[in-house]
């Protein structure tokens, strides 16, 4: 397999021959950020129970190139050619919005933010804060393609790096 110049970590399936940083781009995820965010990303197909063959691209690399969107602020096509297809982020980037991986990464975060700050895990205002949000998605949402959220990724590499 061809080493690609965004991905060079001993943890990619990819590349577990030439170790190294995966951190070609500023964007990138690092070791600690990915250990944290793997475990939250649904299960791959071809082991949930469903068939269907393996995925082709590292799922790092793919969360690498959403941050690289997310960003710079740029279009799905885009993408240089170190990452996988566009159609093929969007797709997975898709799948992973239906399954909610998104608010589970949030609530994870927020439960690690909580108890550093010598909290309790779980807020008591939680559901009825979810209940008000969900509508309030639910009406503002005008666009089929979803988009990742520059805010988010920022939050995410802020709550893991502090």
């Amino acid at each position: 397999m061809s080493v690609s110049l965004s991905c060079l970590c001993s943890s990619c399936p990819a590349h577990r021959e030439s170790p190294g940083p995966c951190s070609a781009y500023p964007s990138s995820c690092s070791d600690e950020q990915w250990e944290l965010l793997e475990p939250l990303l649904p299960a791959p197909g071809n082991t949930a129970g469903k068939g269907g063959r393996g995925e082709k691209h590292p799922r790092r690399l793919v969360l690498d190139a959403i941050f690289y969107l997310v960003r710079g602020g740029i279009a799905w096509r885009a993408l240089p050619t170190d990452f996988p297809p566009p159609t093929t982020v969007y797709d997975i980037f898709s799948r992973w919005t239906k399954a909610v991986v998104r608010q589970r990464i949030t609530d994870v975060l927020r439960d690690r933010i909580r108890v550093r700050a010598g909290r309790g895990a779980t807020p008591t205002a939680a559901p009825a804060l979810r209940r008000g949000a969900a509508k309030r998605q639910a009406a503002t949402q005008r666009c089929d393609q979803p988009s990742p959220e520059p805010a988010f990724r920022h939050w995410v590499c802020g709550v893991l790096q502090g």
